[in-house]
């Protein structure tokens, strides 16, 4: 008599059961996973609204430029202090680099014949302050004083004291970028002056 009963009663159990462990499993699995996954963009946005900064010391950036003759021309960047921030944008992270008391050495291009040794012309650059940045290569600064050399050999010098320079001049500012894989120099209100005998003006 009271078999019937007792079957369908447990056949009910087991039905509920049945219900309530899929709904952990997939329901409530899922819905905790996606309101984690919300929480963890709202974290990741209000970090991402977070700007970072790190000072450094004795800086040293070197950028080589690919010419069409396989040859590459070598650019040197010391700064004694620097400022480096990275600042979180929609897809990427801007990062610039704030530079002090910076100089800067390019290889403009080089000069081989063959009936002299090769030597190649270079531009000194220094400055109270400059700014790099990364994401497109480009170095930018003010109140720069500029130097143009001619070195023999291939490989970048930075001591140029056997060195005299043939122009030297001044420039309220001044920007280098690579476009392309071709370096790229301006500057804006420069006032130069050939040197005589003894590297003077």
């Amino acid at each position: 008599m009271f078999r019937l009963p007792s079957l369908l009663g447990a056949l009910g159990m087991v039905i509920l059961g049945v219900l309530w462990i899929s709904y952990l499993c997939y329901f409530k699995e899922a819905s905790l996973s996606e309101s984690q996954r919300d929480r963890m963009k709202k974290s990741l946005t209000e970090s991402a609204l977070a700007t970072a900064k790190q000072s450094r010391s004795k800086v040293r950036k070197d950028v080589w430029i690919a010419q069409p003759n396989h040859q590459r021309l070598q650019n040197r960047i010391e700064s004694q202090l620097s400022l480096l921030t990275l600042k979180p944008k929609k897809n990427s992270v801007e990062v610039v680099e704030q530079l002090y008391n910076v100089e800067c050495w390019s290889q403009e291009k080089m000069m081989s014949t063959n009936n002299h040794p090769p030597s190649y012309q270079m531009r000194v650059l220094k400055a109270k302050e400059g700014t790099y940045k990364y994401e497109t290569q480009t170095f930018e600064a003010y109140e720069a004083t500029l130097a143009l050399y001619k070195v023999p050999g291939f490989l970048l010098t930075t001591n140029l004291q056997n060195h005299q320079a043939f122009l030297k001049g001044t420039a309220e500012q001044i920007s280098f970028a690579v476009q392309s894989g071709v370096p790229c120099f301006q500057a804006h209100q420069f006032k130069a002056s050939l040197a005589g005998p003894g590297g003077k003006p």
